[in-house]
């Protein structure tokens, strides 16, 4: 079993990248320019991955000049995820099926050379996916304001 700060490390890497997938989503809601509770029933039923190909589709049409760094900041939450989904089959997968091979799959996906996880590799990777929070809530702020600014008047 891992350590309690082991589990606390897991923990904040798996609460951070629910407030990803959320701010995620409240960008796709203000993109898609209707309200709340419509933008809300339009997207209940998507996965995270469809939630990310209609922000980009609709950034196209409504805040082209952002889609570049839209883009930029889903391929990094790619990499977060497949980060976030490594430890977790690292901390708890090693006793599931798939043995050696699958073990040494997640630890190239770490780049784990010893195959294990360090405590400054886990609190690495959470405050990675604290800052794509962050980056994601900015880009927000700054497709709203653009928004905003192209109909003369802010939008929600």
């Amino acid at each position: 079993m891992p350590s309690d700060e082991v589990l606390i490390q897991a923990g904040r890497i798996t609460s951070n990248f629910v407030l990803l997938e959320c701010g995620m989503t409240e960008l796709t809601h203000m993109l898609l320019g209707v309200p709340r509770n419509i933008a809300k029933t339009v997207t209940a039923d998507l996965s995270f991955h469809a939630v990310q190909a209609l922000a980009v589709s609709l950034a196209k049409e409504r805040v082209p000049g952002h889609c570049a760094e839209l883009k930029k900041i889903l391929r990094l939450m790619k990499r977060a995820e497949e980060k976030k989904d490594a430890v977790s089959c690292f901390l708890w997968g090693r006793e599931i099926a798939g043995g050696r091979r699958r073990q040494e799959r997640l630890q190239s996906r770490l780049h784990l050379d010893d195959g294990d996880l360090t405590m400054a590799e886990l609190l690495d990777i959470a405050g990675e996916i604290a800052n794509l929070v962050r980056e994601v809530e900015q880009l927000r702020a700054s497709m709203k304001k653009a928004l905003g600014s192209a109909s003369g008047q802010p939008r929600p």
